[in-house]
Formats: C-alpha cells, sequence, structure tokens
C-alpha cells in the first residue's frame, strides 16, 4: 500500500473544504434550497479533490525521488573527495570504458583518443589556481575535467582555454546510469535536517508566492462564505507573512 505524506492529505483536505463551501453557496443560491445544494456541492468538491489528490501524490513521489536522488549525489561527491585519486581515478576510467573508448590510466590522469581526463574531486569548487595547474601539466589538445563543482573564475578560466568540465551532477547521471555508483558509506550521507532547517526552508523567500496564493484564496473564498471573518483574518495573515518573507527571508 502506498503511503502519502500528510502534507498531502492536507493539501487536499483544503481543496475539498474550499470547494465545498463555493459549490454549497452558488447551488444554494441558484435552487434556494440547502437539501438539492448539499449532494451537488458534496459531489464536485469531492471531484476537485480527487483530481487534487492525483496531481499532488504524483508531484509528491516526483520530489521525493529527486530529494533522494539529490542526497545521494551530495554524499557521492564528498565520498569521492575523501576517496584516494587511484581509486577515482580507477572508477572515472571505468565510466569512460562502458562508452566504449579505449583508455589508459596514469595516477591521476587519464588518457583516451586525443584527450587526457583529470579527476580533482574536491570539497571546494575549482578555482581560477587549480584549472591554471591543469593547463600547465596538459599536453594533450583537449583536456577534461572532472570535479564536484566549479567557482565561476574556474569555470571562465576552463571555458577560455575550451577546457570541457564536468561537474557532479553530470558524473552522478551518468554512474548511476552505468551502474557504477560505489556503496556510500554511511559516514558520507548527508545527516536529517533539523527543526531550525525545516523552518528555514519553508521561510525561504521563493515560498512568497504560495503563502501569497494562499492567502488571495482564503480573502476570495470570504466573500462567499455565510462567516466570512475567519477566512478574511486568516487570508490577511498569509498576505502579510508573505510579504515579510518576499523582503526579509532566506535567499537560496
Amino acid at each position: 500500500m502506498k503511503r502519502y505524506s500528510f502534507a498531502v492529505w492536507a493539501d487536499v483536505i483544503f481543496v475539498f473544504a474550499v470547494s465545498y463551501l463555493f459549490f454549497i453557496a452558488l447551488w444554494r443560491y441558484v435552487f434556494r434550497s440547502f437539501i438539492k445544494a448539499l449532494p451537488l456541492a458534496l459531489l464536485f468538491a469531492g471531484l476537485l479533490a480527487a483530481l487534487a489528490f492525483r496531481r499532488l501524490s504524483k508531484k509528491s513521489r516526483t520530489s521525493a525521488l529527486r530529494k533522494k536522488e539529490r542526497e545521494e549525489c551530495e554524499s557521492l561527491a564528498l565520498q569521492l573527495a575523501f576517496t584516494s585519486q587511484e581509486e577515482v581515478s580507477n572508477l572515472i576510467a571505468a565510466l569512460l570504458s562502458c562508452k566504449g573508448k579505449e583508455i589508459s590510466v596514469t595516477e591521476n590522469r587519464i588518457f583516451y583518443e586525443d584527450k587526457v581526463v583529470y579527476p580533482v574531486f574536491r570539497m571546494n569548487p575549482l578555482g581560477g589556481d587549480d584549472i591554471a595547474c591543469i593547463v600547465k601539466e596538459n599536453s594533450a589538445p583537449k583536456a577534461v575535467v572532472y570535479c564536484n563543482k566549479l567557482s565561476a573564475e574556474g569555470a571562465s578560466l576552463a571555458a577560455s582555454f575550451q577546457m570541457e568540465t564536468v561537474t557532479m551532477e553530470r558524473v552522478y547521471t551518468e554512474l548511476k546510469e552505468a551502474e557504477l555508483i560505489p556503496p556510500l558509506q554511511s559516514v558520507f550521507q548527508a545527516p536529517k535536517k533539523g527543526f531550525r532547517q525545516k523552518l528555514e526552508a519553508r521561510l525561504a523567500r521563493k515560498t512568497s508566492r504560495a503563502y501569497a496564493f494562499s492567502g488571495v484564496s482564503l480573502l476570495l473564498v470570504g466573500f462567499i462564505s455565510i462567516y466570512p471573518v475567519y477566512y478574511i483574518v486568516s487570508g490577511g495573515i498569509l498576505l502579510c507573512i508573505a510579504v515579510l518573507i518576499r523582503f526579509f527571508g532566506k535567499k537560496e
């Protein structure tokens, strides 16, 4: 049996409740009878809730999968930074071999065709000095750098020397497709986020649109509800939160 997050069920219940209030007001206005309006309001609210559940559950599964892959990619990047250069070179060499390339491996370089591959996995992004060192060592027509991240300076310098760069996202994707991802040690796995980190994520600047949309929706429901005070107050609070987050929220 599939399990869905609390957020999915909460959103579905909210959609059903808001839709019910809208349709009960609409059909009661049309038929002038609560008995006739009730089943129609439940029917239409249920249909909207079912559509919302289908969309949100699919989105939730996709989001969970992306989150798992992102965490696995971060763990792999950290583990490669602590792995010996020889093991990293052998891993990238195995990846290139899967593409049908004939290669030869030294301690810190991989040769194939007219290219030289430099696997340089470090904790910090590669900067201009790192790229300059590779340029000095390289004697082949083309150089390819496999790394975790590149700084803006490093990326600019690599482009100036027509050097191909492969960052961790692409490395992870290719390793996963080739089924070459090494066993990830628990010490390198991303730690679970605490309450403060989760709260900061909820109050990030990019969430201001969601708060604003919810606030406007509640205000609109207030115009058709029998008891509008709750919706007006709640909608106003959410709009205030949206404005505060937009100007003072953490930018990601």
